[in-house]
């Protein structure tokens, strides 16, 4: 858990996890519709958490 009340906090980060946490395919399909594609959603998404564990020098891997 982030603490979001601290300074430093990240809230592209933040967000990013929240949106996976709440993707459906239902959202997804309605973001099709808006001419979003989910691969470019879910890549967006990974890359502001790839970022952030880059900047944090925090392990993603296995």
């Amino acid at each position: 858990m982030f603490d979001c009340s601290d300074p430093d906090c990240n809230y592209d980060f933040v967000d990013a996890v929240e949106m996976m946490e709440e993707c459906t395919v239902a959202t997804l399909a309605s973001d099709l519709e808006n001419g979003v594609e989910a691969v470019e959603m879910l890549n967006a998404w990974l890359e502001t958490v790839y970022d952030w564990a880059d900047a944090n020098r925090v392990w993603l891997g296995n």
